[in-house]
């Protein structure tokens, strides 16, 4: 079975059944955790343990399959600007906060400076990361990132989003590509979407300039 780690459910939405065409030699499950792993205050855990945790949360809630029944987890992160200069983040009298193309703008800018240095920290250590072990029980991991977000990476959509938006974007791609795995693949690994390298490449790609508030993903090395 391949475990998908999400943020938010229109992620389940938009690939959950897209996903279980493209391998469908595997059970798929999605494991929606309703937050951030890389930005939560989960105590003295470090990224690793925080995501091995929210696995054996989601086995014990379902029962059905046990670690030794995994065949991969695959983390899906959004990056959210994180990487960027911290003196690209700016103040401003707007509530809420803006994501520019090349700056963050909040009204407590150091807020968003200690997150992003604690968001940019644990997505660093998460995609070095190529096993969870639990009782000498190894399973590959392997951490995927959407730039800024899926809305902007998939959709194309840069602007922040209500949950209803996010829903309907998310039934849409699901519509478009449940019978179109070429296409999906293709969108994937098209120009303006796909990030240039390997899985490291691509992290240290992101992890450049302004890249993290970019257009951008490097799920489609995830087939290959």
């Amino acid at each position: 079975m391949i475990l998908f780690i999400v943020e938010g459910p229109t992620e389940e939405t938009a690939l959950g059944s897209v996903f279980e065409r493209c391998f469908d030699s595997d059970r798929v499950r999605f494991d929606v955790i309703h937050g951030d792993i890389t930005s939560s205050l989960s105590g003295d855990k470090n990224p690793r343990e925080r995501v091995r945790a929210a696995v054996l949360d989601e086995i014990e809630r379902d029962r059905g399959y046990g670690w030794k029944d995994l065949k991969n987890v695959v983390q899906l992160c959004d990056a959210d600007g994180a990487f960027i200069p911290e003196g690209r983040v700016h103040e401003s009298e707007c509530a809420d906060l803006v994501y520019g193309a090349d700056l963050i703008l909040a009204r407590n800018a150091e807020i968003i400076r200690r997150r992003n240095k604690e968001k940019a920290s644990a997505m660093k250590a998460l995609a070095g990361i190529r096993e969870l072990t639990y009782k000498r029980v190894s399973v590959p991991y392997a951490a995927y990132f959407f730039s800024r977000n899926m809305e902007h990476a998939l959709h194309g959509v840069p602007d922040q989003l209500g949950e209803e938006d996010k829903i309907e974007l998310s039934y849409k791609f699901r519509k478009r590509f449940i019978n179109d795995l070429d296409g999906f693949k293709a969108l994937l690994r098209s120009d303006g979407v796909a990030v240039p390298g390997d899985l490291a490449g691509s992290w240290a790609y992101l992890a450049e300039g302004v890249h993290s508030l970019e257009r951008g993903t490097n799920l489609h090395l995830l087939f290959g």
